[in-house]
């Protein structure tokens, strides 16, 4: 009988050199670019609708990772919920979070040090910082 899913090896991950989609199983591809870059795509249907999604590099997430990725996507997917969706969801919530622990004096402070470059002579800096000041 014919292996459903896991069918890859790191052995051939490793040495797979041809352009194309290799299939692992439930949703998990190997993606060989022609310039030989690999990469991990998690392939799912939602609503109708085909979408693909990015797990990372073949030299960053490895084999096992990427299978444990992609069945917690599988898992996802059972509840209704669109992975993409949901990870893009999570990087908005931490950024919220981000931005409330960030004072006013912080942010001004790291916006005119940013800019002073671009600034002519340092008189602009020294209006911007007595304005918010």
């Amino acid at each position: 009988m014919a292996r459903l899913i896991e069918k890859l090896t790191p052995l051939w991950v490793s040495k797979v050199k041809k352009p194309g989609y290799f299939g692992d199983g439930g949703g998990l591809w190997l993606q060989v670019s022609n310039s030989g870059s690999k990469s991990w795509i998690f392939r799912f249907t939602i609503n109708r609708k085909q979408r693909e999604m990015g797990l990372g590099a073949v030299h960053t997430v490895s084999l096992s990772e990427a299978r444990i990725k992609s069945r917690n996507l599988r898992l996802l997917l059972q509840e209704g919920i669109d992975p993409i969706d949901n990870r893009e969801e999570a990087k908005q919530a931490k950024a919220l979070e981000s931005a409330r622990t960030m004072t006013f004096d912080q942010c001004a402070s790291k916006y005119i040090e940013t800019h002073r470059s671009g600034w002519r002579n340092t008189k602009h800096a020294g209006q911007w910082e007595s304005t918010i000041a």
